[in-house]
């Protein structure tokens, strides 16, 4: 019987340079990154169905349309006419909302919507807009909800409700939409605290 000769398996190794491991190219892109550096955590096929686009997204003509489509509220999907308020049993009602989306599916919080008696969108007169409401958005929650759960809060300009303010002689306030997007929560159950923790 013959013997065939066993090559040596060829072993390969290259060697990246440590600052070039962690550079990306000029020419790719994060998938769902804005030019603002918004991207959402929270990822619904059905959210992006009533919405007609990812949550990260959205601008104000797709929150007009869920006035026009009279969206209804839904298990993952709540509307507020105006902002939470600053009193001790509206920063619960904000944590007690955001828990309670981040136990179960997930959803989307819009703040700035009116809805009807049959918890459909009416109108859209927006909120004034402003880095300080969603930084206290995030520190209520932070201060309330154990643990605390993954949320992104970020503003939708709409510029139709900022021209009509400054047609009627008011100031120019930038007003818009504030989007609270919570996906569902591993680290669930997230319960709301019975006290506030550094929040005035």
């Amino acid at each position: 019987m013959r013997r065939e000769a066993v090559q040596p398996a060829v072993t390969l190794s290259c060697t990246v340079p440590a600052r070039a491991a962690h550079v990306r190219p000029p020419s790719t892109t994060l998938v769902g990154l804005r030019k603002d550096n918004r991207m959402a955590a929270l990822r619904s096929r059905r959210l992006e169905s009533v919405f007609g686009a990812p949550v990260d997204v959205l601008t104000a003509a797709h929150i007009h349309a869920l006035i026009t489509a009279s969206v209804q509220e839904a298990f993952d999907l709540d509307f507020k006419e105006t902002l939470y308020g600053r009193g001790d049993s509206e920063k619960r009602a904000l944590a007690g909302d955001v828990a309670a989306l981040a136990n179960t599916a997930g959803g989307v919080i819009v703040l700035g919507i009116r809805e009807d008696d049959h918890a459909c969108a009416e109108a859209a007169p927006g909120i004034e807009l402003s880095d300080g409401e969603v930084g206290r958005i995030r520190q209520v929650v932070a201060s309330l909800v154990a643990p605390m759960p993954v949320m992104d809060v970020f503003t939708v300009p709409d510029t139709s409700a900022s021209a009509a303010t400054q047609a009627a002689g008011g100031a120019a306030p930038s007003r818009g939409f504030i989007i609270i997007a919570v996906p569902r929560s591993p680290n669930a159950p997230h319960a709301v605290s019975a006290w506030l923790r550094g929040e005035d």
